[in-house]
C-alpha cells in the first residue's frame, strides 16, 4: 500500500496521522458507490489459431478482441469503463490459455488509482496457461494518485510446456506536480 502527496500537502499533514482526515461528518469509503466489477477470459487453441472458449464481463471491466488484417486471435484489451480504481473498488481479472491458445492481453490505457477516504482498492488477477499455451500478461502502467490505497494480488499457475511473459509496473506519484511518495507500506 502507498501514499503520496504533494509537498504543499505535505507541511500540513506532517503533524497528523499521516493519513487523510476522514471524521464522522465525512463518508468512508464503504459509503460511497463502488465498483465491483470481474473478467474472465478462455482461450483455446485450435488448427485455425486462438479461438475464444469462454468470456464473462461485469461492469466496469470490459475485454475488446481488436482483429488486424487476417491474423487469429492473437490479442485481447481490458477496459476499465468507471476510468478508475478508487478506494473500496474490488475488481476480478481471470485469463486461462487452454492447450495451444496464444495470447497477449494488455489494456487500452494505464490504470489510474485515485484517493481512498479510509479503504485500499483490490485488485485480484489470475494467469494460468496450461500445456503448449503462450500467455504475455502486458498491461500499461498503474498511476498511483495522492492518498491512493491498493491491494494487487497476482495468481500465476504454469503447466508443463505453457510460456508466460508478464511485467507489472508502477508509478509512484506525478513528478510533474510536485508529487513525492511519502510513505509505503
Amino acid at each position: 500500500m502507498f501514499d503520496v502527496m504533494s509537498p504543499c500537502d505535505l507541511t500540513d499533514e506532517l503533524s497528523s496521522s499521516g493519513t487523510p482526515d476522514v471524521s464522522k461528518d465525512r463518508p468512508s469509503d464503504k459509503d460511497l458507490q463502488r465498483a465491483d466489477g470481474c473478467a474472465r477470459i478462455t482461450l483455446l487453441g485450435s488448427d485455425s489459431g486462438t479461438r475464444i472458449d469462454d468470456i464473462f464481463e461485469r461492469s466496469p471491466m470490459r475485454v475488446m478482441f481488436p482483429r488486424t488484417g487476417h491474423r487469429a486471435l492473437e490479442e485481447a484489451v481490458l477496459i476499465n469503463t468507471a476510468g478508475g480504481v478508487a478506494g473500496g473498488d474490488r475488481l476480478e481479472l481471470c485469463v486461462t490459455a487452454l492447450p495451444g491458445a496464444s495470447i497477449a492481453v494488455t489494456s487500452q490505457a494505464a490504470e489510474k488509482v485515485y484517493r481512498a477516504l479510509n479503504e485500499p482498492a483490490r485488485v485480484v488477477t489470475r494467469l494460468k496457461a496450461h500445456e503448449s499455451a503462450r500467455l504475455a500478461w502486458l498491461p500499461q502502467e498503474t498511476i498511483v494518485f495522492n492518498w491512493a490505497r491498493f491491494h494487487r494480488t497476482t495468481e500465476i499457475e504454469l503447466f508443463c510446456g505453457a510460456e508466460l511473459l508478464a511485467l507489472e509496473w508502477l508509478v509512484l506519484g506525478r513528478a510533474a506536480h510536485g508529487e513525492v511518495v511519502i510513505a509505503a507500506t
